[in-house]
């Protein structure tokens, strides 16, 4: 291969990882309900207060877990 086709390869390929960084960085709380949200439920004492301990607990995690219960997730 040529020099100039390898430079232009990887100059593609890292535009568009760019671009899908920014993407999914831009709105943490579009797309479908998160499973892993529901799991959150079921964790230990320990774990439930390490979690109300993060900053976006009140802007990323509580809406997460709230639209996974909407979606149908079963907490016991």
């Amino acid at each position: 291969m040529g020099k100039k086709l390898i430079t232009t390869i990887a100059l593609s390929a890292t535009l568009s990882m760019l671009g899908g960084a920014s993407t999914a960085m831009a709105d943490p709380l579009s797309g479908p309900p998160s499973p892993g949200a529901c799991n959150m439920l079921h964790a230990n004492d320990a774990g439930l207060a390490g979690m109300m301990n993060d900053p976006h607990v009140f802007d990323i995690m509580i809406p997460k877990i709230l639209a996974s219960l909407g979606a149908g997730c079963a907490h016991p």
